[in-house]
């Protein structure tokens, strides 16, 4: 019976459940080796983008990627991370800011498959886009 990538990432899942970081050392090894095993190495950037969807679902957690051109005051960080929790009704956000110079302003904010982009020259698109249609 061949294992699909949702049985492998539960029973990673499963494995690392409650465990701390001393036992997850020789647990990560054998999940390499196992991965080596099953011809699944080149899988592993997959394997662990959806591991992570699922430790966040299980733990009600939201998982962003902030993107600006200067970092975001603390206050600003608290108030993403609740409205974020408010819309996809989560208990924990975890934030991960991002700088980039390149953008003219404002936020882009990516979660899952989703981009909420407010960005100065997301606007200016949108507002293209509006003009010529």
């Amino acid at each position: 019976m061949k294992k699909t990538d949702n049985d492998i990432i539960e029973a990673i899942y499963q494995s690392i459940k409650g465990k701390g970081e001393s036992e997850l050392i020789p647990l990560f090894k054998n999940i390499a080796r196992f991965l080596y095993n099953r011809r699944l190495l080149h899988e592993s950037d997959n394997i662990i983008s959806k591991l992570e969807k699922l430790i966040n679902e299980r733990e009600g957690r939201v998982s962003a990627k902030i993107i600006s051109t200067s970092p975001i005051p603390k206050e600003g960080k608290r108030m993403l991370s609740e409205m974020l929790k408010k819309r996809y009704k989560k208990n924990e956000a975890e934030l991960e800011e991002v700088i980039d110079k390149k953008l003219l302003g404002g936020l882009k904010i990516e979660v899952e498959d989703e981009i909420l982009d407010n960005t100065i020259s997301g606007k200016l698109t949108k507002l293209q886009g509006q003009l010529t249609t």
